[in-house]
């Protein structure tokens, strides 16, 4: 069970304020295994609030802050171990992924 790509990209800029970090996988992730015990969004000491969602069909697992991000700011998605696929298989290893809030909104807002 691996991360395949992830949107915001690694230390992409100018991020809609509004986007959710959407993580691909190689293997269906397990919804009952998405929480904050194995992904967190941070900047500093900071965490944000969210909702968790899983995409089967396309092996996504969807973080969509509660509330608009702050422009203009440095942000880091952790995911940790214990994060699974639906065949059981854990997430080999702690990752983390940054990247930095524009200050506008998505196109699809």
């Amino acid at each position: 069970f691996e991360l395949g790509s992830h949107a915001p990209v690694a230390d992409e800029t100018e991020v809609p304020v509004d986007q959710p970090v959407d993580l691909y996988f190689s293997a269906m992730p397990d919804p009952d295994s998405a929480s904050r015990r194995t992904m967190l969004l941070t900047s500093g000491q900071v965490q944000y609030t969210g909702s968790f969602r899983v995409a089967l069909l396309d092996r996504r697992l969807r973080y969509q802050p509660a509330r608009a991000l702050p422009p203009h700011l440095g942000l880091r998605v952790h995911i940790f171990a214990g994060l699974r696929g639906l065949d059981g298989h854990e997430l080999a290893e702690k990752l983390e992924l940054g990247f930095m809030t524009g200050s506008g909104v998505s196109a699809n807002s």
